[in-house]
C-alpha cells in the first residue's frame, strides 16, 4: 500500500480530529510543523505551518480523500468573509482536513513528541 501521508503529516490529521491536547491552533500547527521540518519553533513562522497544512490538503485533495473540488472550497472561503486572511484559509482547510474518513490513511496514534495527546479512559 502506498502511503500518502508521512508520519509528520498524519500528526496535522490526527491533531485536527481531537488526538492532541489543544491550546491555541495556530501554536498548535507551529509546533508539529517544527518538528516536521527539525527546525526550532521560534524559528517556524505563520508561511512555513500554512505552506505545510496546504500540502497535506493538496495530497488528501489529490487522493480524493478531500473529495469537495478545488472550486467549491475557494469559492466557500469567501461565503461569510469578504476579505480574507490567511488565517481563515488555515482554519478552513483544518476543517476539511478534520473530516477526513481515516480508513485507508494508516494515521497511527497520536505521538507525543509533536504535542501532549489526550489521556485514555
Amino acid at each position: 500500500m502506498i502511503e500518502v501521508l508521512t508520519h509528520s503529516e498524519k500528526q496535522i490529521v490526527l491533531y485536527s480530529k481531537g488526538h492532541f491536547q489543544k491550546t491555541d491552533m495556530f501554536e498548535d500547527i507551529r509546533q508539529i510543523t517544527a518538528k516536521a521540518f527539525s527546525i526550532p519553533v521560534e524559528s517556524t513562522h505563520f508561511y512555513h505551518l500554512y505552506n505545510y497544512i496546504t500540502s497535506i490538503f493538496l495530497k488528501l485533495h489529490e487522493a480524493e480523500y478531500i473529495t469537495e473540488s478545488m472550486e467549491n472550497f475557494l469559492c466557500s472561503l469567501f461565503k461569510w468573509k469578504s476579505v480574507l486572511k490567511p488565517e481563515d484559509m488555515v482554519t478552513k482547510m483544518i476543517g476539511q482536513i478534520s473530516i477526513v474518513k481515516a480508513s485507508g490513511l494508516n494515521l497511527g496514534e497520536a505521538d507525543d513528541e509533536y504535542l501532549p495527546t489526550k489521556r485514555r479512559s
